[in-house]
């Protein structure tokens, strides 16, 4: 039981009035899943989402919303507020607002049996309130997330195609766009792009989202849709599924040699520097082309079951020359110098190695996830599910930089530098 307690101010000469309210209104588009419940689990990404199994639950479109407006236009002189009840449990929910949706409310809680029933939301603008009930996750599973993402074609268009293998138990798939450069109020990047596949394991991103000097993130759900009728399979709405699993892989556009197909990673920033996390198959002595993010060189490393690396080439940066380092059970030690564009062969094969020499002159954006593609080749038929983890440095700034950055109040941002053709 909740208790709402108020506290009356009585004067003999005037009255406060309320704040200018407006009648809050949570299915603007008419659409059955505007409100929404389900079961929640992403892999590591650079978005800002949680890794654990969560329940999710919210509204889509509120409207007047968090800033009392409909979309950018104001509606009330005060700001929409909403709380999640059920049970004991009471959650405040967040304004969250993105390009795709920008009057949404959601919160989460961590997966528990007790709280798998339907959500009331009350949400509060002055003296306006509206309660709306999401509907039950029930018993629905855990589901598993894509895995061996690549850009199969248009890798340096704004087009590109992105495929990934097939996960048993769903029935849908569903592609969202996020812009790095572009970020709320609470710093998460802005969800540009909101598509569903159905059952397909490929996509073709449409001309107008994207830009070659951008910074994008490509997150793809595995999702199982709700069975009553009311949100159709496919649908790329939050409230269609009741189950969803987040893979979330960093991206800017890239030319490649030959049309080969580009392998992007899982990013990692759980521990404040980036570690690019792959799981695709891999063919004997067959150069494939990865894509992580890049600093001042970068250590490879196979999972646990991988076949070893059998040979390497390295991306034209900079002066075009590096240096190569085997490990020697104790730590890296130098091998040999080698030149951008060369396939170097790693003897018998080894489990890890690094690469030093990319120049910090080169100013290569460590946050950006094509500046440094490398092609990889393996020993054996198997599965490369290993990682690429950058060595970073701190450049000092010149003094005209300090002080625009001074200036600016330490506001952040975040380009890439086009490399020399």
């Amino acid at each position: 039981m909740r208790l709402f307690l108020s506290a009356v101010l009585i004067t003999p000469f005037f009255a406060i009035p309320d704040l200018e309210a407006a009648p809050i209104n949570v299915d603007a588009n008419g659409d059955a899943w505007e409100v929404f419940h389900y079961r929640n689990r992403s892999g590591p990404n650079s978005v800002g989402f949680r890794r654990e199994d969560r329940l999710i639950f919210g509204a889509v479109n509120v409207v007047p919303n968090g800033k009392g407006e409909d979309n950018s236009t104001p509606v009330s002189a005060t700001e929409t507020t909403g709380v999640a009840y059920q049970g004991d449990a009471e959650v405040q929910l967040s304004f969250f607002p993105t390009t795709i949706n920008p009057n949404q409310f959601a919160g989460g809680f961590e997966f528990n049996e007790s709280v798998l029933g339907s959500w009331e939301l009350e949400f509060t603008n002055g003296s306006d309130v509206l309660i709306v009930n999401t509907p039950e996750v029930g018993d629905a599973p855990a589901i598993d997330r894509v895995s061996n993402m690549r850009i199969v074609s248009g890798a340096d268009t704004t087009t590109p195609t992105f495929a990934w293998d097939p996960v048993n138990g769903v029935d849908a798939y569903t592609i969202s766009i996020y812009d790095q450069l572009s970020r709320n109020e609470a710093n998460f990047p802005d969800r540009i792009f909101v598509s569903g596949t159905g059952g397909a394991q490929t996509f073709t991103l449409p001309d107008g989202f994207i830009t070659e000097d951008g910074l994008y993130t490509i997150e793809v759900q595995t999702r199982i849709s709700r069975s009553d009728g009311t949100n159709p399979s496919g649908s790329s709405q939050a409230g269609s599924a009741v189950s969803i699993n987040r893979t979330f892989f960093d991206f800017t556009l890239t030319d490649l040699p030959d049309e080969q197909e580009l392998f992007i990673p899982e990013v990692d920033t759980s521990t404040g520097v980036p570690t690019f996390n792959f799981d695709n198959p891999v063919l004997a002595e067959q150069i494939q082309y990865y894509d992580p993010l890049v600093a001042i060189g970068y250590d490879y490393q196979i999972g646990a079951q991988d076949p070893f690396f059998n040979s390497f080439i390295l991306p034209e940066i900079g002066d075009d020359m590096f240096s190569l380092h085997l490990w020697n059970g104790t730590e890296y030690a130098f091998e040999q110098d080698v030149l951008a564009g060369t396939e170097y062969f790693l003897g018998d094969g080894t489990d890890r190695f690094r690469i030093l020499g990319i120049e910090t002159g080169a100013a290569l954006d460590p946050l950006d996830p094509t500046a440094f593609v490398t092609g990889l080749s393996f020993a054996e038929d198997g599965r490369f599910t290993g990682t690429m983890s950058p060595i970073v440095a701190n450049v000092p700034l010149p003094a005209s930089l300090l002080l625009l950055g001074g200036a600016l109040g330490g506001m952040a941002f975040c380009r890439r530098r086009r490399r020399a053709t």
